[in-house]
């Protein structure tokens, strides 16, 4: 009897250390505040002095003009990474739109990534497709 509570017992103490949730290797220990982040990196189209707030507006707007996350265009954990084509082609984007918004509004901001991208993350080339046009009477029906 005593045996078989030893070993229920050490079964125990193993399914707990199993199932136990093991703390993120980053986690801060309590009362620890996390060091606030610096300023953005490696900005080429956006202006240079745009806060980490400014700039995390611009991609949220990003974001939902493409209907994507962060890691369509950048590598995760790294922001500042070059690595993915996506983010080479959303800053000759965003240079294309620049060029619009000043040639053709005065500076204005007017076009958006929504403009075309429609919450896609490629735009449409196309108007979509509707229901079938309603067929107007004419003299011979």
């Amino acid at each position: 009897m005593l045996k078989s509570g030893v070993i229920f017992l050490a079964g125990a103490v193993l399914a707990v250390a199993i199932l136990a949730p093991v703390p993120a290797a980053r986690a801060q220990a309590p009362g620890r505040k996390r060091p606030a982040p610096g300023p953005p990196k490696n900005l080429q189209v956006l202006p240079k002095n745009y806060t980490r707030p400014q700039v995390v507006a611009v991609m949220r707007t990003f974001a939902q003009g493409l209907g994507v996350h962060c890691e369509f265009c950048h590598v995760e954990g790294n922001f500042a990474s070059d690595a993915k084509p996506t983010k080479q082609m959303a800053r000759r984007m965003l240079r294309m739109v620049n060029r619009i918004d000043r040639d053709t509004f005065h500076g204005n901001r007017e076009v958006w990534c929504y403009t075309c991208h429609r919450g896609q993350e490629r735009p449409l080339l196309h108007p979509p497709a509707t229901a079938a046009p309603a067929r107007h009477k004419t003299r011979d029906n």
